[in-house]
């Protein structure tokens, strides 16, 4: 027996864990990052006597480093997701292979195994996101540097 009752279970349950995951990182790192990056970008616009061009030169300097980490964690949400469609089309495959054509004499059970086929992926992805998570806090940690 799966973790999960259903297929709907285990995805708000995927949907929860990823949530918490994009604020934890938040939190930790990316609002820092923020304030930081505003308060850089505020001490670029004290000399008026830079030019415009240096002025934003310097201001998206001090953004550098947020648009990164951003661009990070937007990265690792769409492989979540490239994950999971790739997944889900293994089991297609995979009850497609096994059952051929679908009638109605086959049709419960193959349901039944493209059903445990994807709680058993989604279980797997869901214990894969505290590595996925370690490895964007790794990677932010460079960049914040």
């Amino acid at each position: 027996m799966s973790a999960y009752d259903s297929v709907e279970e285990m995805q708000r349950k995927l949907q929860s864990s990823v949530e918490s995951l994009v604020t934890k990182i938040d939190r930790s790192y990316l609002r820092s990052m923020q304030r930081t990056a505003f308060l850089c970008s505020a001490d670029c616009c004290k000399n008026v006597d830079e030019s415009n061009v240096a002025a934003q030169s310097c201001i998206d300097r001090c953004q550098q480093p947020v648009m990164n980490s951003q661009k990070l964690l937007q990265n690792e949400l769409e492989d979540i997701q490239n994950r999971l469609s790739r997944s889900v089309a293994f089991c297609q495959d995979k009850v497609k292979d096994k059952y051929g054509v679908l009638d109605h004499a086959n049709h419960a059970t193959a349901t039944k195994d493209m059903e445990s086929c994807v709680l058993n992926i989604g279980k797997e992805l869901i214990s894969s996101l505290p590595n996925i998570e370690k490895r964007i806090e790794k990677n932010i940690k460079t960049m914040k540097s």
